[in-house]
């Protein structure tokens, strides 16, 4: 991606840890974000906490 231009590189970075959250029916809603770890473990992270948000029961 950086070799492409398609962002200042002075203000961003191409790292993994954010993810987009959409609703159906909806569309895009939120984007959750962790950083701080190594690239992939920020990812699965946002992937596991939002897993386990999802099949949580309601009662």
């Amino acid at each position: 991606m950086e070799d492409k231009g398609w962002f200042d590189q002075e203000r961003y970075a191409s790292a993994g840890g954010s993810v987009p959250i959409f609703v159906e029916g909806t569309g895009h809603v939120a984007t959750a974000t962790v950083s701080g770890l190594p690239q992939k473990a920020d990812h699965d992270l946002v992937v596991e906490a939002l897993t386990t948000f999802r099949n949580r029961s309601t009662d």
